[in-house]
């Protein structure tokens, strides 16, 4: 059992993983049950010359996290950095009327981002029920609200038709209960994913110095659960090996927290990003990308696909498990209509997560021009 750390109010909790997608969080009275895992540090202000807020503020900052990911991280893989790490770093004396002011500032923008933030659809929600009234289908509730096996039971020859022989009691009940589909369906045929696309084999660029430039796209600049890029990096040196997405159509996280985070390449840019995205090409004459972009996005995707990773520390889903998904396949011009349907009730979702993206990097310059 992995041990589990309780925090109260005014504390601030930060993640010792590379490339979290949170950086820092303030406890605040609604939080204060919630438990954090050992990935996490909890810290407390035990100065009076600075503000919480403010310690806060730095901790979640980019520039922090940069100082963090790119110098003080070690390990394989996922890697992380000691606690007496990030102990070691100055910060200057910051005044204290000017930390007062720069909070003031922040969380004025902050208020901002939340108006945006709160003008935005639930995206998985308009997924469903698009898909839901226009292809007749039904999630796997059964499955769906259940995130651990109570009832297990299974003919022990079914192990051997997995390529993947795993004993998981949860993977088993994913292709016992749904044979591989993602919806319950009536008359909508379906397709396995491997049927209609197919592993792209790209280049891999080792780290290090780069013979030209190139745009990065890494995990945490893709949008959760939306499929929208909001950031691209240029870059003429990688501190860990990439692919270049190069001609591939879609990409597909296969690392657990980022399972949301599918997106269609954009082929007329030299694109590069972590080997923990997936590269596919899809057969376009009979699939619609964007199509596959939502059903990949959608509730029922995102819960069922918990029920496939492997592994304790960092689970991921395996592409053999991921090509042998079912998916409804009605003709291209539903699929159109559906794809018309969700962009038309989206709306501007890209330009608002473009514009929360840019408030973000004005947080970030109020923070630096405080700190210098």
């Amino acid at each position: 059992m992995r041990v589990r750390y309780s925090a109260k109010e005014g504390n601030i909790v930060i993640s010792s993983l590379k490339g979290a997608k949170v950086n820092a969080i303030l406890v605040t009275p609604d939080k204060e049950d919630y438990v954090w895992s050992n990935g996490f540090y909890i810290f407390y202000n035990k100065s009076d010359y600075f503000e919480t807020k403010y310690i806060y503020y730095i901790l979640k900052s980019d520039l922090l996290r940069q100082i963090l990911d790119e110098n003080l991280s070690r390990g394989i893989g996922i890697s992380s950095y000691y606690d007496r790490d990030l102990l070691r770093i100055k910060v200057p004396l910051v005044p204290r009327n000017k930390q007062i002011e720069t909070i003031k500032k922040i969380e004025k923008i902050e208020y901002d981002i939340k108006e945006i933030r709160n003008s935005i659809p639930n995206v998985q929600e308009l997924i469903e029920d698009v898909f839901e009234k226009n292809l007749k289908y039904s999630p796997m509730t059964e499955l769906t609200k259940k995130r651990k096996t109570e009832i297990f039971s299974t003919n022990l020859k079914d192990i051997g038709k997995r390529l993947n022989l795993r004993s998981d009691p949860k993977y088993f009940l994913f292709w016992d209960k749904t044979k591989g589909k993602l919806f319950k369906s009536n008359k909508i045929s379906e397709v396995k994913l491997r049927n209609v696309m197919i592993l792209y084999k790209p280049t891999i660029l080792k780290k290090g110095e780069l013979e030209k430039k190139y745009l990065l796209i890494d995990k945490e600049d893709i949008e959760p659960k939306m499929g929208i890029i909001i950031n691209e990096n240029e870059v003429t040196n990688i501190g860990s090996d990439k692919i270049v997405f190069g001609k591939c159509d879609i990409l597909i996280p296969k690392l657990r927290p980022y399972l949301g985070g599918t997106f269609l390449n954009k082929k007329d840019k030299p694109i590069i990003g972590t080997p923990e995205f997936l590269p596919y090409l899809v057969n376009t004459n009979i699939l619609i990308i964007e199509y596959l972009k939502y059903i990949l996005l959608s509730d029922n995707y995102l819960n069922l696909v918990i029920y496939l990773l492997s592994g304790k520390e960092h689970p991921r889903i395996n592409s053999y498990d991921l090509d042998s998904i079912k998916i409804p396949l009605p003709d291209k011009t539903t699929q159109k209509e559906i794809v018309n349907l969700i962009n038309k009730s989206l709306g501007d979702l890209k330009e608002k997560m473009t514009q929360i993206y840019n408030y973000k990097c004005e947080i970030e310059k109020v923070l630096i021009s405080s700190l210098t």
